[in-house]
């Protein structure tokens, strides 16, 4: 009798050993799964940026070197989890994460520079003419509106995107301040004038042909005349 309960302590000892080893392995494959999903995730969202900026012309990062040693370190983790599930649970996993953290360094310098290009474009705003317009009451409301929105676009450009709808969001902050722009129109102001500030005001710029001795002069008088610079702008063959 009591050489058979012994039997039965023991046996439930090695249960319950059994027991609390599997769960101590859930907890360790649970956590290698949220380390690897958030490793995916961060790549993504940089992978994301890059197809973005390529759609708009930019010409894709050279980051082969780092990306091919990101992917033996996948290949590898998917080897050995293959030949032996648990392997993944206490495997070093120091140099998967120096060598994804060089990759996505990489990207975010390429991501950075190109998007500080991208949106330099929207630039276009000149707030000394925007002055001029705001002392124009019929001006005033559009002047706030464009104000507003500008600095939108510079909060936009000082955050690096992470996704097609940060690019889709900025552009949509600029067609709203063209249309801005458009909407600039008084009485008060020469059509002329009015014309030259329009498009000076744009992304485009003011041809020449615009600034006609009337608009000069209207310039020099409010003294907004050194507002103003003429940058030559190439036409594509």
């Amino acid at each position: 009798m009591i050489s058979e309960d012994a039997k039965h302590l023991v046996e439930l000892i090695e249960r319950m050993n059994q027991l609390k080893a599997n769960v101590d392995q859930r907890a360790g494959f649970r956590t290698r799964q949220s380390e690897l999903e958030e490793a995916a995730r961060e790549l993504a969202k940089r992978v994301a940026a890059v197809n973005s900026l390529a759609t708009r012309g930019a010409v894709k990062p050279n980051v082969g070197a780092r990306a091919n040693a990101f992917l033996n370190h996948i290949n590898t983790v998917a080897s050995n989890f293959n030949q032996e599930p648990s392997w993944i649970i206490s495997f070093n996993n120091r140099p998967f994460e120096n060598s994804l953290k060089s990759l996505n360094a990489e990207l975010d310098v390429y991501i950075s520079s190109e998007w500080r290009a991208y949106t330099e474009r929207s630039r276009h705003a000149n707030a000394q003419v925007l002055d001029v317009l705001s002392g124009i009451p019929a001006f005033a409301q559009t002047v706030q509106k464009v104000r507003g929105l500008t600095a939108c676009l510079e909060q936009r450009r000082s955050t690096r995107p992470t996704s097609e709808e940060d690019f889709e969001y900025f552009d949509d902050l600029v067609r709203e301040v063209d249309a801005a722009w458009s909407e600039l129109g008084s009485d008060e102001v020469p059509p002329n004038v009015e014309k030259f500030l329009k498009a000076a005001g744009g992304r485009e710029g003011a041809g020449l042909d615009l600034l006609t001795d009337d608009v000069k002069e209207w310039l020099e008088t409010r003294k907004i005349d050194t507002s103003f610079r003429i940058r030559m702008f190439s036409q594509p063959l």
